[in-house]
């Protein structure tokens, strides 16, 4: 298994604003090396590992496409929702 370095972020206003899209208050997002979270924290993310597994994929992903074609598949073309926590 290959060894993929990120940096985990709570509290992320870009996450935030990316949820307000989304019309949810749990959004987990991508940019370049960093996981950015709100409404979910590192810990977790971290005991979620179908949910960090999924956002490394976009770690990966995003160094393989590039900036600008990663931002416009992911912000534009494919925007998905975080499932709710239940209250």
């Amino acid at each position: 298994m290959k060894k993929v370095n990120v940096r985990i972020v709570e509290n992320s206003r870009l996450a935030r604003l990316a949820g307000w899209k989304l019309q949810t208050n749990r959004c987990a997002m991508v940019l370049g090396e960093h996981i950015l979270l709100h409404g979910i924290t590192k810990q977790e993310i971290l005991e979620d590992i179908s949910l960090l597994r999924h956002e490394v994929c976009h770690v990966l992903q995003w160094k393989r496409m590039g900036y600008l074609r990663f931002l416009f598949l992911f912000m534009v073309v494919f925007p998905i929702r975080l499932p709710q926590k239940p209250s």
